[in-house]
């Protein structure tokens, strides 16, 4: 498993800031739908393992 993701990660990722990461941060519609993808995405290639 790896570690963590920091803040900073998590902003580049998901396209919020570094500050609203560290906040725990809140996400627009359309940074919600992003999420929503990346997690069907993750699930799908588990899936294949």
């Amino acid at each position: 498993m790896p570690d963590k993701p920091s803040a900073y990660e998590l902003a580049r990722i998901y396209g919020i800031s570094a500050v609203a990461a560290m906040r725990g941060g809140t996400y627009t519609a359309k940074q919600k739908r992003a999420l929503d993808k990346l997690a069907e995405r993750t699930a799908k290639r588990e899936n294949r393992r």
